[in-house]
């Protein structure tokens, strides 16, 4: 009898050990959230842009969905003031997969968004003239078939806006990158931006699977698939030169970001985050890996939370630190979600999710 208890009591300290030891920063606790809201985008919120009082959701075959909205400590109060479903009115609804938004232009209270539509070409329009005025971005290939798999904005000059586009070539099994420069211009009657024309550049060849791509600080980064990460140092006149590629990161890198010299990549097949901070050539000289156990669809930073959109898993927050060659990531917990596409983070304490749901708003308890 004594035998069997010691093998019972032996067996159960062995499971609670291996239990214990198994439950990683990839299986966390929930976070403390105080007050939830949807908002219901009408179709799958694929991506969302926020400024401090607009939202636009690329909301798939729902086309986007703008908002105009007010925070209190928990609490969103919000009106929709446009929404378009058939960009090109060719009587047809357009998946939108992808919105970005611009900061003010010239003191210009009503900022320009940028909006893909699926596999197609990019769409801009003024906020101050909703539904009434959509156009199509100038392009340096068919205006009938751009074949756009993922694009990112330069709005650091108050005269151009430059787009650095991932499309798939024509001829080859290949992407390339499209480089538009397009000068601000203002419609003389009612003094809406326009841009009548662009200047064109391109860099190739990416690999056939990259399809996302992000500009900060005068550099490119481009999510290389399978090949990794390749970093572009832009030039003086929005062309880009190759400074870095390495791999060497388990999984297909499909999202990058970057943020005051740390770059996040989230992977593809249940492999995590790979964060790194990259020397002047642009190559890694430290790295961490995190959230091993997911999908990584979207991210974002604000001060030192990283906010990983997770698909199925919800949204999974990080207290973030990194400066010289040092970085560190500290699970905060998982905020359940519907699948979860895209993230972004309003404070410190407001955190807008764009999954199927909508876009879902969680208020963080402190």
């Amino acid at each position: 009898m004594k035998k069997m208890l010691f093998i019972k009591v032996l067996f159960t300290s062995i499971l609670l050990f291996w239990m214990t030891a198994c439950r990683t920063p990839a299986d966390p606790a929930g976070v403390t959230t105080k007050a939830r809201f949807t908002i219901d985008t009408g179709g799958f919120c694929r991506d969302l842009a926020v400024n401090d009082s607009l939202i636009v959701a690329a909301a798939d075959e729902n086309g986007y969905q703008t908002y105009r909205y007010q925070l209190t400590p928990d609490s969103i109060l919000y009106e929709l003031i446009d929404g378009v479903n058939d960009i090109d009115s060719d009587g047809a609804p357009d998946r939108l997969w992808q919105v970005e938004i611009t900061d003010k232009i010239n003191g210009n209270e009503y900022p320009l968004f940028f909006s893909l539509d699926n596999g197609d070409a990019i769409f801009y329009q003024n906020v101050a003239s909703p539904s009434a005025f959509n156009a199509r971005v100038p392009a340096d290939g068919s205006a009938n078939r751009e074949k756009v798999r993922g694009f990112t904005v330069d709005m650091s000059s108050q005269e151009s806006v430059i787009l650095y586009v991932i499309k798939e070539s024509d001829n080859t099994n290949t992407n390339f990158i499209s480089i538009r420069k397009l000068d601000i211009q203002y419609d003389f009657f009612d003094s809406t931006i326009v841009f009548w024309g662009a200047q064109f550049d391109m860099y190739n060849p990416l690999n056939i699977n990259s399809s996302d791509i992000y500009y900060s600080d005068s550099t490119v980064f481009v999510a290389n698939s399978q090949l990794g990460i390749q970093t572009f140092q832009q030039l003086h006149n929005g062309g880009l030169v190759l400074k870095s590629e390495f791999d060497g990161i388990p999984g297909e890198v499909n999202e990058i970001f970057a943020s005051n010299g740390l770059i996040v990549a989230g992977l593809s097949d249940d492999k995590g985050c790979y964060l790194a901070l990259l020397d002047s050539n642009g190559q890694p000289t430290t790295n961490l890996r995190i959230a091993d156990g997911y999908t990584v669809r979207g991210i974002d930073i604000y001060q030192d939370i990283l906010a990983l959109a997770c698909g199925p898993d919800g949204v999974l927050l990080y207290k973030v630190q990194w400066s010289g060659n040092i970085i560190s990531a500290v699970v905060s917990g998982v905020i359940s979600t519907e699948y979860a596409y895209a993230i972004k983070i309003v404070s410190e304490s407001c955190i807008f999710a764009g999954t199927r749901a909508g876009i879902e708003v969680a208020f963080i308890e402190l």
